[in-house]
């Protein structure tokens, strides 16, 4: 109700009144105590038409004063003009109101509606009168759609890209891109934002060097990069040490490296490979670089050419791969290196493309079927079986120059991913990231 100032306070002093305590057992002695409490306990929101709100919980920050919602309300939201608005405080009685211009204070008892564009501020006065809590109230509403996707170009002109074969991979916070230049020389360069480049020193590397296979692994709590020469000798160099290229003895030419598993409760961790064996080839799996076990023969449909990520699926580590074989996109997974299973095979014939996961999803970008260059983002929430095509807000923008055969990356945090180099008419030198805005909202919080 709205009450003149004047009447306001003779009604705080009726308040005060109706709540002194007297303590004692009415002597000379007796105590009297008067309330002074000035703070809002709890706090909520609703609104009939928006079921969000029900469930909505408010934080309450005693020391600045401010009452908000944590977790945002989702974009689109649509407010109504007036709130009901509930709260418990240290008192039995309403002493929250608000200011009314200068003149009219405005009581508001639990349960009132009250106007969303006059939230904030609240005061809360004490029985005594002596204390006035003032808080600022924000009702947080998602400003852009979570499940929109964000691109933008960030480094442009890195001559290390301008070569016809580049891999791009990242350490702990640090990314390092290696390239084959037309002298048929390997080189490295590390950075840890994609502008600020340096060189690495690299000894010991042959220089046929496969570069698109380069994969990350881990032995004895030791990072180190693997890769293949053509001739099919495994070489591996050490990630935190001098960059040192060694060449590991295998009983048969090592053809493909496929990826890294991660420790499980079915296998060890160790790296999964293809090995020619007769001129016959086998899935093979090493956990320590020196016992490898031979798997299954690779089927007919394996991809020779593809992108691999590691992931999570049935709370078990894998390594899914994305390819093509004779006439159609086909994806392939494994648990343990020595089996692998087709999950599909009714994709585009993206060739090129890049498979990653992302927001505990499985992301396909990029690559090209024939002459025409993929703008569409694929998609998969049963770790690879079916896939879809995102909505149009997550594709890439008009100027974002359509590629094959980049390398992609996610940094540490999971938030944010990063397409490198590539090509497309012409070698593409320039490094674009991409985010969902939902996987911003959840590392800030």
């Amino acid at each position: 109700m709205r009450l003149k100032t004047g009447f306001a306070l003779l009604y705080c002093l009726v308040f005060c009144t109706l709540f002194t305590a007297c303590l004692g057992d009415g002597d000379d002695n007796s105590t009297i105590v008067i309330a002074d409490d000035a703070e809002i306990l709890s706090f909520s929101l609703s609104h009939d038409s928006i079921p969000a709100l029900k469930t909505t919980v408010f934080s309450i920050d005693q020391i600045n004063g401010v009452i908000f919602n944590r977790d945002s309300l989702v974009f689109g939201t649509q407010m109504r003009d007036t709130l009901l608005i509930a709260y418990t405080n240290g008192t039995s009685v309403a002493n929250v109101f608000r200011i009314d211009g200068q003149k009219d204070t405005i009581w508001i008892t639990s349960g009132d509606k009250i106007p969303v564009a006059q939230l904030s501020p609240l005061q809360v006065m004490s029985l005594d009168r002596k204390n006035i809590k003032e808080y600022t109230v924000h009702l947080n509403v998602h400003q852009v759609d979570p499940d929109s996707m964000q691109y933008k170009q960030i480094a442009s002109n890195l001559s290390f890209l301008n070569v016809a074969e580049t891999k791009t991979l990242r350490y702990e916070d640090s990314y390092y891109t290696f390239s084959k230049t037309a002298a048929n020389e390997i080189e490295a360069h590390r950075s840890a934002d994609f502008q600020t480049w340096e060189t690495v020193t690299m000894t010991g590397e042959p220089n046929d060097l496969v570069i698109a296979g380069i994969q990350s692994c881990s032995f004895d709590s030791e990072e180190y990069l693997c890769a293949t020469n053509v001739l099919g000798d495994l070489y591996v160099t050490s990630l935190s040490k001098d960059f040192i290229w060694e060449k590991v003895e295998s009983d048969y030419p090592v053809k493909k490296v496929l990826g890294f598993l991660d420790k499980s409760s079915v296998h060890e961790s160790g790296l999964a490979v293809i090995i020619d064996k007769e001129g016959q080839y086998y899935f093979a799996f090493t956990h320590d670089l020196q016992e490898w076990k031979e798997g299954e023969s690779v089927d007919a449909d394996f991809p020779s050419d593809f992108s691999a990520t590691q992931n999570n699926a049935k709370y078990l580590p894998r390594i899914t791969l994305a390819g093509v074989s004779a006439t159609k996109g086909v994806v392939w997974t494994t648990e343990d290196g020595l089996y692998w299973v087709k999950l599909t095979d009714r994709l585009p014939k993206l060739e090129g493309a890049n498979i990653c996961e992302y927001a505990g999803e499985l992301y396909i970008f990029n690559g090209r079927v024939g002459d025409i260059y993929n703008n569409q983002v694929y998609y998969s929430i049963d770790g690879g079986v079916t896939w879809q095509t995102k909505e149009s807000k997550a594709m890439p923008p008009k100027d974002y120059p359509l590629r094959r055969n980049a390398s992609l990356v996610v940094d540490a945090q999971g938030s944010a991913f990063y397409f490198v180099g590539g090509q497309n008419d012409a070698i593409l030198t320039n490094v674009w990231k991409g985010f969902l805005n939902k996987q911003l909202f959840l590392i800030r919080n």
